[in-house]
């Protein structure tokens, strides 16, 4: 454990010596010049793991992106027919902020429901899996009883949960004629209208797919 306001360098140079005094003191014991290595516990304990950390994490990252899409998909082709209804609403006097706040509530409703339900899902699957650890290996490995919900996680979950809200909010304010006013009442302008957001939920839909063969190629390899 490194004193305070020491770096690693300053304490390398330190244990060399150490050790060049012991060589003095103990000739049989240390023939050989040598040096000493300062090596961050970090390391030593993840350093074997890292890269399967980070693959994991890249598939989380991955499934979290194609279930946003999904949701995205869904949102769209809800508010495909809430087209009229919306813009009646907007005609009967319904302000474009009042619409964009509903739409606004809704998405974040959504992500609140939604990283409530992961974190409690998290939360079980953690102490299932510390479960099946044995005595001997936590204390082999006692960083492993720290393994749970903790603030950074939380917060992490709380800054993706508002990504994905402010997208679930945006993708029907978008989609609906909150400002075209009583545009949104004609059937030409809402089919043409309809057809965009068709074709982009089929690139979507592409997307998806796509990445999830990159997902199951790399849970393969």
């Amino acid at each position: 454990r490194l004193a305070p306001d020491v770096s690693m360098q300053t304490a390398t140079a330190e244990m060399t010596s150490i050790l060049e005094q012991l060589r003095t003191e103990y000739p049989e014991h240390h023939r050989n010049p040598e040096i000493g290595k300062l090596v961050p516990l970090h390391d030593v304990v993840l350093g074997n793991v890292r890269p399967m950390l980070l693959m994991f994490l890249g598939g989380a990252a991955l499934l979290l992106v194609i279930a946003c899409m999904n949701v995205i998909s869904l949102l769209l082709a809800r508010s495909e027919s809430r087209t009229q209804e919306i813009a009646v609403r907007h005609a009967l006097g319904a302000s474009s902020a009042r619409l964009v706040l509903q739409f606004a509530t809704e998405g974040f409703l959504l992500a609140a429901i939604a990283a409530a339900v992961g974190l409690l899902l998290a939360s079980w699957g953690m102490q299932f899996l510390t479960s099946l650890l044995s005595a001997d290996m936590v204390s082999r490995m006692p960083y492993l009883q720290a393994v749970g919900l903790n603030f950074r996680l939380v917060s992490l979950v709380g800054v993706f949960s508002l990504i994905a809200a402010l997208a679930f909010a945006l993708t029907p304010v978008l989609r609906m004629p909150i400002f075209a006013g009583a545009a949104g009442l004609n059937e030409g302008s809402r089919t043409s209208a309809g057809m965009h957001w068709r074709r982009l939920g089929a690139h979507l839909v592409v997307m998806e797919l796509a990445i999830a063969v990159v997902l199951l190629v790399g849970a393969g390899l």
